[in-house]
This record gives C-alpha cells, sequence and structure tokens, in this order.
C-alpha cells in the first residue's frame, strides 16, 4: 500500500510538474481526453507531449488521465523543442535587445554631433561677433581726422604728373642711339673674339717654339752638370786610392760618357759600392770576433787576477795564522817540547819501542799504549800477603810423597835436595822471602809499583797535553800543506797571468789595427754612399737628357711659317688691337648706360609719382570700404546678437534631448539586462523542471517494472476521488465569477489601485518565490551537507573562487597591459614615421659599417703599435749594446785605476699607460756588478759622466760632430787626467776625416792642456791645431774689466 501510495504520489507529481510545466513554458500539444465530467464545471485543456489530461476545477470530480510511454516520448520531444525555441528566443531577444541599443545610441551620437555642431556654430558666432567688434574698432582709431582726408582732385593732379615723365621716359626710350649703340658694340665683341682666337693660336706656337729652346738649353745645362759630376766622381775615386789600395780594393774603372742613359757607369759604381759593403761587413764580423775575444781575454786576466790577489791574501792569513800556533808559547811548541820529553824518557828508561814521528794521532796512540802497558806492569806486582801466602804454598808443594816416605824436592824444578842442609837452606830462604824488612823480592816489587805510577803520572800529563795542543797541531799541519800548496799556485797563475796578459795585450792590438781598419773603412763605406749618390744623380740626369732629346726629335713645330721674333710681334699688335676694341667697347657701354640711367630716373620717377597717386587712390577708396565696411560690420553684428539667443535656445533643446535619450539608452539597457534575465532564469528553471520530471520518470518507470497493478488501481480511484473534489471546487468558482467580475470592473475604473495592487500581487509573488527559494536553498544545503567531504569541496570551491579572482584580476591587468602595449606600438609607429627615423635602417646600416671598420682599423693599429713597440725594444737593447761597447773601450782607455774593470748602463723598464725606461750605472770588478751611486769617489763620477757622454754623442750624433767638455778633469787624479787626453786625443784622430767634427775643452788645467799636446802629436793620420785659446780678464782704460781671447801657439805651452 505504501509503494502504491508513493506510486500514485509520484504520478500525481509527474501529472502536476508535467502540467505546472505546460502552463509555466507554454508547451501546447492536442489533448485525448478519457473521462467524463460534470457539464457545470469549466475546463482547461493543455497539450503535454502527446498525453492526454484534463483539469478540472470549479466541480468536486476529476478525471485521472493515463499517461503511456508514448506520450512520454511525445511530451520530451515537445520538452526539447522548447527548450530549443527558448535558447532561440534568447538569442534573438539579446538580439534585438543590442538592436534597440545601438538604435538609441545612434540617436544619441546624432544628436551629440548636432550638439556639437550647434555650439561650433554658437563659438563661431560669438568669434566672429568679437572678431566684427574688433574690426570695427580698429576702422575707428584709423579713420583720419576731417583735415587730412584724400580728395579726388589730389589724385588727379598726380597723375597728370605722372604722365609727363612717362611721356618724357618714352622719348628717350626712343632714343635711336639705344638701337645704334648695341649693335657696334656686337660688331667689335665679334672682332675681339677674332681677336682671341688668333692670339690663342699665336701663344701655342710661342709656347711650343720657347719650349724646345728650353728644352735644348736644359739638355745643355744638364750635359755641364753631369760632366762636371762625372768629374767630381773621379776626382773622388782617385782621392781614395791610397786608402783603396790598402783595403785590397781596386778603383773602378768608368766608362766614357758616350753612354746615353748612364746605367753602365751606375752598374761599375754600383758593383763597387756592394764590394765596399761586403769589406766593411767582413772587418766588422773580423772586428766582432776580435772585440769579443778581447772581452773574452780580459774577462779572464781580471778573473785570474782577481784569484791570484785571493789566493796571495790567503797565503798571507794562513803564515799569520801558523805564526800564531807555531811560536814557544803555541800549540805547536808545546807538543813538541812534549815529544821531545817523551822520547827522552824512553831512551833514558830504555823503552821499546821509541816515538817516531811527530804526527798528532801517532803520538797520542803511542801514550796509549804506553800507558796500557805501565796499567799491565802495575797489575803483575804482587802484594805482600799474596807473596807469603804463594811462599806457603810452594813449602807445601815442596813436600811430595815418593812411597810411603816424604821427601822434600824444589817446588820449581822437582828436583831432590841433596842433604838437609839444602832443605834447611829451602826453607830459611823462603822465610827471608816472607819477611818484610829482609825480602830482597818484596823491595823490588815495591820499587816496581813505585816507578810504574810515576810513568803513568807523566804519559797522563802528556797526554793531556797532546790532546789540549792536538787540534792546533792538526791545524798547522794543514795550513802548512795549504801554505805550499797557494804558492805553488801563485807561482802556476803567475805565470798564466803573464801569459794570458800577453795574449790580451796582443788581442788589444788587433781589436786596435782592426778598429783603425774599420774606422777607415766606415769611412771608404760612407764615401762609397756618396759616390752611389753621386752616381744615381748622374744617371737620372744621363736619362733626363736622353728623355728631353726624345721628346724634342718627337715634338714638331707646327708653325713653321714664322720665327719666334714674329710671332711675338705679331702677338703684341694682335694684343693692341684687342685692347683698343676693348676701350671702344668701355666707351659705348658708358654712353649706352648713361642712356638708360637717363631712362630709369624718369621712369623712377613716372613710377613713383603714380605709386603716389595709387596709394591716394587706394587710400582713398581705403576709407569708402571702410566706411562701407563698418556699416556692414554694424548690420552683421545686429543679425549675430539676433541669431545668438536662438542658437542658446536650440542648443539647450538639443541637450535637454540627449539627455532624454542618454537616460533611454540606460533604460532600454536595464531593461534588456532584466528582460534576458528573466528569460535566462525561465530557461534554467525549465532546465530544471525537465530534469525533476526525468527524476520522476525515472521513479515511475522503476515502479511499473515491479508490475504492482493494485497499487495502480487505488492510486485510480484515489485520482478519481481527487478529481470529484475538483470540480466541486470548480463549482464554486463558478458561483463566484460575477462577484470577480464586478471586483475586476472596479479595479479598471480606478487604475491607481489597479497599479497598487499589481504592485502588491507581484511583491506577495516575490515574497512567495523567496519563501520557495529559501526552502530550496534550505533543502539543497542539508542536502549538500550530507554529501560525503563537504567541506573539502568547499574549500576547494573557494580556493577555485580565489583562483578564478585572481586570474580575472590578472586577465584585467594583462589587458591593461595590452592595451598599454598597443598604445606604445601605435606612438612607437607614428614616432618610426617621423623624420628622425626617416631612412633609419639605412643610416644604421652605414653607421655598422662606420663602427666595423672603425674596429678593423683599430686592429690594425694594435698591431702596428705592437710591431712598433717590439721594434722600439729591440732598437733600445741594440744602442744599449752598442752604448756599453763604446763606454768598455773609453773607460779602458782613461780610468788607470784597478778597482774598477768596467762601468755600463743597466735600463730598467717601467709598466704603465706609457712606457718608460730608469737607467742607471753599474761598475764591475771580475764577475761582480755594484751601482756607482754612493759607491765611488768624485773623479770616478767625473770621468764616468764624460765617457758614457762622449759614448752617447758617439752613438746618436752621426750627423753631428760637436763635443763640448767644460772643465773634464774636475776631481781627477794625474793617471786618469792622462787617460782622458790619451782618450780625446784617439777619438781626435779617428774623427779627424770628419767634416763636421768639432771638438770643445774648456779647462783651467794647464797640466792637461800638456797632456793634450803631447798625445796630439803622437797620433798621426790629421793635422795638428795650430793654436788654442786662452781667455782673460783684462782692466781697460775706463776702468772696468773685460774678457779677452788670446789664440796662442801650442809652441808657447811650456
Amino acid at each position: 500500500q505504501a509503494q502504491k501510495s508513493a506510486h500514485e504520489e509520484r504520478l500525481e507529481r509527474r501529472l502536476k510538474h508535467m502540467d505546472a510545466m505546460a502552463k509555466a513554458h507554454e508547451i501546447n500539444l492536442p489533448v485525448t481526453q478519457t473521462g467524463t465530467q460534470n457539464t457545470s464545471f469549466t475546463s482547461t485543456q493543455h497539450s503535454l507531449a502527446n498525453e492526454s489530461m484534463t483539469t478540472i476545477t470549479g466541480g468536486t470530480q476529476e478525471t485521472m488521465l493515463t499517461v503511456t510511454p508514448e506520450d512520454m516520448q511525445v511530451f520530451f520531444k515537445a520538452v526539447n523543442e522548447r527548450e530549443a525555441d527558448l535558447k532561440g528566443d534568447l538569442a534573438s531577444r539579446r538580439k534585438a535587445n543590442q538592436q534597440e541599443i545601438d538604435k538609441i545610441q545612434e540617436d544619441v551620437n546624432k544628436i551629440s554631433a548636432e550638439v556639437t555642431g550647434v555650439d561650433n556654430e554658437h563659438k563661431k558666432l560669438e568669434s566672429e561677433l568679437n572678431d566684427i567688434r574688433s574690426e570695427v574698432s580698429t576702422i575707428a582709431s584709423q579713420a583720419p581726422g576731417q583735415g587730412v582726408r584724400v580728395r579726388q582732385s589730389d589724385i588727379d593732379s598726380l597723375r597728370a604728373k605722372a604722365a609727363d615723365y612717362a611721356k618724357q621716359r618714352d622719348q628717350a626710350t626712343n632714343d635711336k642711339d639705344l638701337k645704334e649703340i648695341p649693335a657696334q658694340i656686337r660688331a667689335k665683341e665679334g672682332q675681339i673674339d677674332m681677336l682671341k682666337r688668333e692670339i690663342e693660336d699665336d701663344n701655342l706656337a710661342l709656347r711650343e717654339l720657347r719650349q724646345n729652346t728650353d728644352a735644348q738649353n736644359s739638355i745643355t745645362v744638364l750635359k755641364e752638370q753631369a760632366v762636371s759630376e762625372l768629374e767630381s766622381l773621379k776626382e773622388a775615386l782617385k782621392d781614395n786610392a791610397f786608402l783603396l789600395n790598402k783595403l785590397n780594393l781596386t778603383a773602378p774603372t768608368l766608362p766614357d760618357e758616350t753612354d746615353e742613359r748612364g746605367d753602365d757607369i751606375l752598374d761599375v759604381v754600383e758593383a763597387f759600392s756592394n764590394a765596399i759593403n761586403d769589406k766593411n761587413e767582413t772587418i766588422q764580423q773580423e772586428l766582432n770576433t776580435a772585440k769579443d775575444d778581447l772581452a773574452s781575454k780580459e774577462r779572464v786576466v781580471s778573473e785570474k787576477s782577481a784569484l791570484l790577489s785571493h789566493t796571495k791574501n790567503n797565503l798571507v792569513s794562513l803564515r799569520s795564522k801558523l805564526d800564531s800556533l807555531g811560536g814557544d808559547n803555541g800549540p805547536v811548541g808545546k807538543f813538541q817540547r812534549a815529544v821531545a820529553a817523551i822520547r827522552q824518557y824512553e831512551q833514558n828508561t830504555g823503552t821499546t819501542p821509541i816515538l817516531e814521528g811527530d804526527d798528532p794521532q801517532q803520538v797520542m796512540a803511542h801514550i796509549s799504549a804506553r800507558l796500557e802497558d805501565i796499567e799491565k806492569a802495575s797489575t803483575a806486582t804482587i802484594q805482600p800477603e799474596m807473596l807469603g801466602n804463594l811462599l806457603d804454598q810452594l813449602y807445601k808443594m815442596s813436600a811430595v810423597m815418593e812411597g810411603d816416605e816424604q821427601k822434600i824436592v824444589c817446588p820449581c824444578c822437582t828436583r831432590d835436595f841433596e842433604g838437609l842442609d839444602d832443605v834447611q837452606a829451602f826453607r830459611d830462604n823462603l822465610e827471608r822471602m816472607k819477611d818484610v824488612e829482609t825480602s830482597e823480592l818484596l823491595r823490588a816489587n815495591k820499587q816496581g809499583i813505585e816507578k810504574s805510577r810515576a810513568a803513568k803520572a807523566e804519559f797522563q800529563n802528556w797526554r793531556n797535553l797532546v790532546s789540549e795542543t792536538m787540534s792546533g797541531v792538526v791545524d798547522w799541519n794543514r795550513m802548512t800543506k795549504e801554505a805550499k800548496d797557494a804558492e805553488v799556485a801563485i807561482r802556476g797563475i803567475e805565470q798564466d797571468l803573464t801569459a794570458d796578459t800577453n795574449e790580451l795585450d796582443a788581442a788589444k792590438e788587433t781589436v786596435s789595427d782592426l778598429q783603425r781598419d774599420a774606422d777607415e773603412m766606415r769611412d771608404l763605406h760612407d764615401a762609397s754612399k756618396r759616390w752611389m749618390e753621386d752616381t744615381s744623380r748622374f744617371a737620372r740626369k744621363k736619362m733626363e737628357i736622353y728623355q728631353k732629346k726624345a721628346d724634342l726629335s718627337v715634338s714638331t713645330n707646327t708653325f713653321t711659317d714664322r720665327d719666334l721674333e714674329t710671332v711675338e710681334a705679331d702677338l703684341a699688335k694682335r694684343q693692341a688691337e684687342k685692347d683698343s676694341l676693348n676701350n671702344q667697347i668701355i666707351q659705348l657701354n658708358k654712353k649706352m648706360t648713361k642712356l638708360n640711367n637717363n631712362i630709369a630716373l624718369l621712369s623712377q620717377q613716372a613710377t613713383n609719382i603714380e605709386k603716389m597717386a595709387n596709394d591716394k587712390q587706394k587710400k582713398f577708396e581705403s576709407e569708402q570700404q571702410s566706411s562701407i565696411r563698418k556699416k556692414k560690420l554694424q548690420a552683421r553684428q545686429a543679425e549675430i546678437n539676433e541669431e545668438l539667443p536662438k542658437i542658446k535656445s536650440k542648443l539647450l533643446k538639443l541637450k535637454q534631448t540627449m539627455r532624454t535619450k542618454d537616460g533611454d539608452l540606460k533604460r532600454s539597457r536595464k531593461s534588456a539586462e532584466d528582460e534576458l534575465e528573466t528569460l535566462s532564469s525561465k530557461l534554467r528553471k525549465f532546465e530544471s523542471d525537465v530534469s525533476s520530471l526525468h527524476q520522476i520518470q525515472s521513479e515511475i518507470d522503476d515502479y511499473l517494472d515491479s508490475n504492482k497493478e493494485e497499487d495502480l488501481n487505488r492510486i485510480t480511484d484515489k485520482i478519481s476521488s481527487l478529481s470529484h473534489r475538483s470540480d466541486v471546487k470548480n463549482a464554486e468558482i463558478e458561483k463566484i465569477k460575477p462577484e470577480l467580475e464586478k471586483l475586476n470592473k472596479r479595479i479598471e475604473d480606478q487604475a491607481s489601485q489597479e497599479k497598487l495592487i499589481k504592485e502588491n500581487l507581484k511583491m506577495i509573488q516575490m515574497k512567495d518565490r523567496i519563501c520557495k527559494l529559501e526552502a530550496a536553498v534550505s533543502e539543497a544545503k542539508e542536502d549538500v551537507e550530507k554529501v560525503e567531504g563537504f567541506d573539502k569541496y568547499e574549500r576547494a570551491l573557494r580556493g577555485c573562487q580565489k583562483k578564478l579572482q585572481e586570474l580575472s584580476n590578472k586577465q584585467a591587468h594583462s589587458e591593461g597591459r595590452r592595451g598599454g602595449l598597443i598604445e606604445q606600438i601605435r606612438s612607437l609607429k607614428r614616432k618610426l614615421k617621423s623624420e628622425d627615423y626617416n631612412d633609419i635602417d639605412e643610416r644604421h646600416r652605414i653607421v655598422v659599417i662606420k663602427h666595423e671598420t672603425t674596429q678593423i682599423a683599430v686592429s690594425d693599429l694594435e698591431k702596428y703599435y705592437s710591431a712598433l713597440d717590439n721594434a722600439l725594444l729591440r732598437y733600445h737593447g741594440i744602442k744599449i749594446e752598442e752604448i756599453n761597447r763604446i763606454i768598455r773601450e773609453l773607460w779602458n782607455l782613461t780610468y788607470k785605476g784597478e778597482d774598477i774593470t768596467n762601468i755600463e748602463l743597466v735600463s730598467g723598464q717601467e709598466s704603465g699607460a706609457r712606457k718608460s725606461y730608469n737607467y742607471r750605472v753599474v761598475m764591475s770588478k771580475g764577475n761582480t756588478k755594484l751601482d756607482m751611486r754612493g759607491r765611488c769617489s768624485a773623479g770616478q763620477r767625473v770621468l764616468a759622466a764624460i765617457v758614457i757622454r762622449m759614448a752617447l754623442a758617439e752613438t746618436f750624433c752621426v750627423n753631428f760632430g760637436c763635443i763640448a767638455l767644460d772643465e773634464p778633469t774636475v776631481n781627477l787624479d794625474f793617471n786618469n787626467k792622462n787617460g782622458l787626453a790619451i782618450a780625446l786625443a784617439q777619438i781626435i784622430s779617428s774623427r779627424a776625416q770628419q767634416s763636421n767634427f768639432q771638438l770643445i775643452v774648456i779647462t783651467h788645467d794647464e797640466e792637461f792642456v800638456s797632456m793634450m799636446k803631447a798625445e796630439l802629436a803622437s797620433q798621426s793620420g790629421f793635422s795638428m791645431p795650430e793654436k788654442y785659446f786662452q781667455v782673460r780678464r783684462e782692466e781697460a782704460a775706463d776702468g772696468k774689466y773685460y774678457s779677452k781671447i788670446d789664440a796662442i801657439d801650442w809652441d808657447e805651452l811650456v
């Protein structure tokens, strides 16, 4: 029964639900009635998806309808169609609303445009009104007074005067000279053009004639110069014939000057120059080898000298130590006295073997052996008690048994005693030997002990003495041997040093000879360069002569009918004619200018007067127009004043209309939104009803599948009963219909009450709907709370909502950024179209090319800089070596001391933005080098400064041979002054052939001057200076002192 009741309830629910859906969603289908009803009831038919049913109201009977599965299929089909219709209505309504809104928006836009137009017109009129007022004010301010107005008679008078000037201008313009003068000028210009062409021809001929003459003169001059240079070259070769023969070189035989191009002479001299270069390189290599050998020998001599000095110092030190060790009170004297005492003792005591040799170790070993012998001897002595016991034992040993008898025998040799006397004597001797007072044996034993003790004490003293002096003796022996070896070594070193010194002197002579040859070869090499330059210059001149002759032979004279004087005379004549024509043209131009100036003056006067008349006419017309214009402006001002209120009124109406349209637009949008929301909610309600219907249908299908007919019958009876009740209710409704009609009529009469009731009804419906929704929400909440994991899903929902909000914010942010980027892109596009970025790609390409080429150039410059820097470093090293070589030669030549072998420059490079070098002077002795600063005397410093400066001048001042020395002998001793004089004399001798060499020495040291005289006289290869100059002070007649310079002969120098 319960299941049937539930089934009937579900059927009733389905029927009501379908009825509600049919009413609510207007599902129209034909109705098929299967029951009876009272005729007094009113019927309302609904088409429900091919399901026939009749709902009867107003009576007490109800007709239950049977719904088949086919009917449900038809109904569901109608539901689906209705759902599609609802969705279509929603879409069409949305579209219609949008169209309506767009139409209103279009009206609003039109009205807005019209408002803008009217507003612009209003502003335009106001601007025009302001302009009119300003113009009227300007016209009023510019209007002249009554006495300065322009009159028409003044204008006519000016026009008459202008016509008079124009008539004079026309008369001047029609002057016949204006036409004749240009014709005369053109004719004379034609004559001038003809003369110009003739003058050009004459100039061409004149240049050609003069060029040929100049070429011939140039050839003559070049020939003379070539002959002179060839003679100079031959003379130079002849002058150096002695030097060439000395160097085993043969002067070349120059070819005859018939060589047109000079190639033969150039080849001969070039071959000769190459031979000199080869010879120079050979001599230079030999010189470098000899210098290296000399430096090696100097090093060897210096090292052996240092070794000899060191060995001698060691020998002196050894001898001093030997003297301290070998004195009487020294360890060696003490040791020798101890050895002599030991030998004397052993000889006196007769001890063997006697000490031999003086080696401390042997002596110590001998003493130790003697002490061991003495110790052994002392241990071999017997004490008196022991001797008594020993004698008692001997006596006992003398009594031996022979058979049964006892007899006394010798305990040493076991011989028998001859009698009792011998036995008694034996016994007495033993007793005497035991007695301490009378025993010779004990006495001898005691003396031996005392001698051993004394000998032991002696030898112990000697051993202590030897031990104390042993190290000194060993050192003395070693030093004696070293001293002998040192003497031998010194003799050997002195012999070797003598040989090496001889070799060094020979090497110096060889270097000197080679240096002299090298200097002569260098002079010859320089001369060969000059010869080569002279020969090249001679060959160039010969080639120039050859080319000029060829050009002269090729050149042809096109003016062979006239000579140079004729051409010059014709040229002067034509030039004079040309100048005369130019003067005539100038006179005609002056006359023409005068006429034109007169015409221009008249024209200018006529124009000025005409302009004055026109200005007055314009002013007169302007005054008239200003008066007319003022009237028009005033009229227009009045019109604008009338139009402005109308436009303002129209503008206010348009703005009011636009506000109304804006309100309509907002209301339309709100209404459309409400309507769309209503349709959307209706669609959602429809979908919810369909879902509920499907749920009820599913339950009904489950029940029908159980085949419970009885339950169905009961449900049918119940439906019939309900239907009857429904008929009763419908009858009641029919009874109250007249009253309802009256009420409706009253409601229709009272529109305000009707509106109020509708609002109340709407409110009641909304309340009912709210209650239902709240109930549905409560049920939904209860169902949701019953769902397992609700809290989890709720948290997940909140998380998703939060994430959705974040994504929405991000989307809005991204949209904003996107809008900003789009605007930025537009701005950049506009910027790219501007003039600053016009042809930016091409300009960028050009700049990139410049940048790349600049980078390449910088890279190349870095390579060049690196190569140049390396070259400078190599050049610096070569020059430093050359300077040090010259310093070494000059120092060995000038410095006579033995404490410094050589000095040299040492450079140290400092890194930084710019490379720099620090130079210092070091001195060397043997292999030891020290800085000269703070370690040398004043004379050494002065001499080093002079030597270094002379070396620098020799290295870098090749073409400037001037050396000036101011007081070079300050702080120099005699030997060093003499060395400096020798060096300067050799420099003068070696540089005598140099044309630009000059030595200036300023000194107060007359001794040094004498040295210079002696050394210069000893040199060869140059002429001795005739005089030297002496500067002194003399008092003049005016009482003042003046410097006086006297040239003094060398012979006067004492």
